[in-house]
């Protein structure tokens, strides 16, 4: 790779590889990462929000926020708890 490509890497291609994984879990086997599907839930949902501008939404209201962060850590417990580290859920089941 030449340098301007190491740039064009480092400063669109990283980043954005970075959300995708982040925003949209991984079904294929060689790229399984538990970590980024147990907080899929927290991830997707700020940055559906983030991106419709809907953020201010769960900011407003005190309780409003502390109930969606309780709803979405207990999400992310139990789907640490039902997955496998090394392999892939033999079903992957929407919630939202």
């Amino acid at each position: 790779m030449n340098l301007f490509d190491k740039i064009l890497f480092i400063c669109v291609d990283f980043p954005s590889n970075f959300l995708r994984d982040l925003t949209i879990p991984s079904c294929e086997l060689r790229s399984w990462n538990r970590t980024f599907f147990t907080i899929f839930p927290v991830t997707s949902v700020f940055f559906i929000l983030l991106i419709t501008n809907n953020i201010m939404l769960i900011t407003l209201n005190v309780f409003v926020s502390i109930g969606v962060a309780v709803f979405l850590i207990l999400i992310c417990v139990i789907l640490n708890q039902i997955t496998y580290r090394n392999r892939l859920p033999s079903q992957i089941i929407v919630i939202y």
